[in-house]
């Protein structure tokens, strides 16, 4: 479930209150990469949390670039993340299997 109003703050506790608790109510993260994405933070806490909360985690690579560096949390682990390209099947089959 995104986020439909930004969280206007720039306190950290509180962007991730919010953002775990979203993360609660769904089954599975869905994480678009792009060229920078390996570079935030946030990317790599939110995957973090699903994965300690136990939810399943779907990286769509949208360049479709195999050589595109992913975050950090991703590379360490990759056993429990399914990684697909920016199409339509693989990541409906993605999302269905990760729930």
């Amino acid at each position: 479930m995104g986020l439909r109003v930004p969280f206007d703050s720039e306190n950290a506790e509180y962007i991730r209150s919010g953002i775990r608790s979203r993360i609660e109510q769904s089954s599975v993260t869905l994480v678009a990469v792009s060229e920078t994405t390996y570079k935030s933070k946030w990317v790599n806490w939110e995957i973090r949390e699903s994965l300690k909360m136990g939810k399943g985690v779907v990286v769509v690579n949208i360049s479709n670039d195999p050589s595109i560096r992913m975050p950090d949390a991703v590379n360490e682990n990759r056993n429990k993340i399914k990684i697909v390209s920016w199409k339509h099947l693989e990541i409906m089959n993605a999302i269905d299997t990760s729930a």
